[in-house]
């Protein structure tokens, strides 16, 4: 009973939403952004790609280990420091001085798959570049 009840509501406040439909013009999807996109999406993923790697491998580790401190001062600290604590404290400087690549955490998954992405744009690029030599050779008999 109770459930005829809430359809009934539901019912009614469905029937006073207007619904307009969504334009589907066909000169949005081939206006200009669109076919820049189309033809511009390998490069801009290899571009993509490119920056992560700068970042991951060169900018990354040059800000975390080329830190401005002085290590004569460090030192002189840890010198002051009892002989057990002094090589925990450096394993510690150790271990936060160095940069842990976050593309190659999980196996280097990361670039295997982009690799694919990259690969296979390139190699379904080349085919269409061939294809239209084809047509071109073609069209010119």
């Amino acid at each position: 009973m109770a459930r005829s009840s809430t359809v009934a509501i539901e019912r009614e406040q469905i029937d006073n939403i207007t619904v307009t439909p969504v334009n589907n013009n066909q000169n949005n999807s081939n206006g200009p952004i669109s076919k820049w996109l189309r033809s511009m999406w390998r490069p801009l993923s290899a571009v993509t790609y490119l920056a992560i790697c700068i970042f991951d491998f060169i900018v990354a580790p040059y800000l975390i280990q080329a830190q401005p401190h002085d290590l004569a001062e460090i030192f002189r600290y840890v010198l002051q420091m009892p002989t057990e604590q002094q090589s925990e404290a450096l394993a510690i400087m150790y271990a936060k001085g160095q940069w842990s690549s976050l593309t190659l955490q999980g196996g280097g998954l990361f670039h295997i798959a982009f690799g694919a992405i990259l690969g296979a744009a390139a190699w379904t690029r080349g085919m269409e570049k061939r294809e239209a030599i084809v047509v071109d050779r073609a069209s010119g008999i």
